[in-house]
């Protein structure tokens, strides 16, 4: 018996990543296995697009004062178009179909999860991280979710990995990757984009350090550039010859900004009680006026900064809950809210835990880790800050693209309780 265990242990030191995929599959297969007929949440707007589309071939939204459907440029049409393939060729098992998409999204987050740890912990970090990855009830939900979420989490990854592994090897190729990565996650959460200074910048930086010098790392971030501004041409163009403005991806900044700065606002997507929020009349009279998608968001923007600047200290309490609803989700403390149950109530209690455990994390890997950390909590301090100056949501979709970076963080910070050296970078 004790020599089959050490057999078992020498295993599990010997190879750590096939032993934990292993657990991993084994968890979400039985998690997807486990749940109740129909666990999968409807498709709600991003369906309603792709219906449109299959039925008039063209991307609108109805908006109520206006009679028809609109041309409409309203999300990101990376989840659409795969909403459509779905829908089109296999409509007879769409929610089989999505459950799959979900797991391989979900399979190649865990894949350049793993890959990240491996480039910058040392062993026994490695293995806290990879548990803390496979049992964190947060990265269990999104496959449930008919958004974004999955795939930003997945490019977020990829994002930090190849910025890693151009650090290690620098080169034109990765670089490139690098740009192409930025600009495929903007087509499918517009906000990705933004992390466009962290990645150049931390190539400016780093060419300082890895032999690329700071020629070549201006070359570098100039095909990190080009790389980006490729993938997000075709969409430009489309949106350009529709609107007759320049888009790049969405037209969504002015409802964000109404949503998280008028008047009703605590923030986030709903009222501070969790009740929703409504148009003010005299906003409803303008909009009806209008006909065009482009109108009706500036119409927005224009009212939102509207609210901003007639009660600065307002718009400077409502980023304050921004910032906290960001961390922690708004339905664990809005008696009113419609997803207040007690599952999200345990859920929420959870996540104080976790966001407890994570920021004294964040501190020590700050002052002990290397380059690599450093860059993760940046990526973490930049996607938060752009949120918090817009808007949270009701739980905690828009911080789920963060959360295998927390657990990187934290699995390097607690591993280094028990070991002095947790990393390798």
């Amino acid at each position: 018996m004790v020599d089959q265990l050490k057999k078992i242990v020498a295993l599990c030191q010997k190879h750590p990543g096939t032993v934990l995929t292993i657990a991993w599959l084994l968890t979400r297969l039985t998690y997807m296995f486990t749940q109740p007929r129909g666990w999968i949440y409807q498709d709600w707007e991003y369906g309603e697009f792709a219906n449109r589309f299959l039925q008039t071939g063209a991307l609108a939204w109805h908006y109520p004062w206006i009679p028809q459907p609109i041309p409409s440029a309203m999300v990101p049409p990376g989840l659409i178009f795969i909403l459509v393939f779905l829908k089109k060729f296999l409509s007879q098992h769409y929610f089989v179909a999505w459950a799959l998409v979900q797991f391989v999204v979900a399979g190649g987050t865990w894949a350049f999860f793993w890959a990240t740890c491996r480039q910058i912990l040392s062993p026994r970090a490695l293995w806290l991280a990879g548990l803390l990855f496979i049992f964190d009830v947060n990265l269990y939900s999104p496959m449930r979710w008919v958004n974004e979420t999955p795939f930003s989490m997945l490019f977020m990854m990829m994002f930090v990995f190849t910025l890693v592994e151009w650090d290690r090897q620098p080169s034109i190729r990765t670089a490139s990757a690098i740009g192409a990565i930025l600009g495929l996650g903007g087509l499918f959460h517009s906000t990705f984009s933004g992390q466009i200074p962290v990645a150049l910048g931390w190539i400016l930086w780093r060419s300082r350090f890895n032999g690329t010098g700071w020629r070549k790392g201006r070359f570098h971030g100039m095909a990190l550039l080009i790389a980006w501004i490729v993938i997000l041409t075709p969409w430009t163009v489309r949106n350009f010859r529709t609107f007759h403005r320049f888009i790049p991806t969405d037209l969504h900044l002015g409802r964000g900004l109404w949503v998280g700065w008028n008047a009703q606002s605590c923030g986030s997507i709903y009222k501070l009680d969790g009740s929703p929020m409504d148009y003010e009349p005299d906003l409803v009279q303008r909009l009806e006026k209008l006909k065009t998608e482009p109108e009706i968001d500036a119409e927005l923007m224009r009212t939102a900064f509207d609210h901003a600047l007639s009660n600065p200290r307002r718009w400077i309490k409502q980023r304050v809950f921004c910032f906290l609803f960001f961390w922690h989700e708004h339905t664990f403390w809005a008696p009113n809210s419609p997803f207040r149950t007690r599952k999200a109530f345990v859920l929420g209690l959870y996540n104080l835990f976790l966001i407890a455990v994570f920021f004294p994390c964040a501190i020590v890997a700050w002052r002990g880790g290397g380059p690599s950390l450093r860059l993760i909590l940046v990526v973490i301090g930049l996607l938060c800050l752009l949120h918090t100056l817009t808007l949270a949501d009701i739980g905690n979709r828009y911080r789920m693209p963060l959360e295998p970076l927390l657990v990187i963080v934290m699995g390097y910070s607690l591993a280094r309780l028990l070991h002095p050296k947790a990393h390798r970078d």
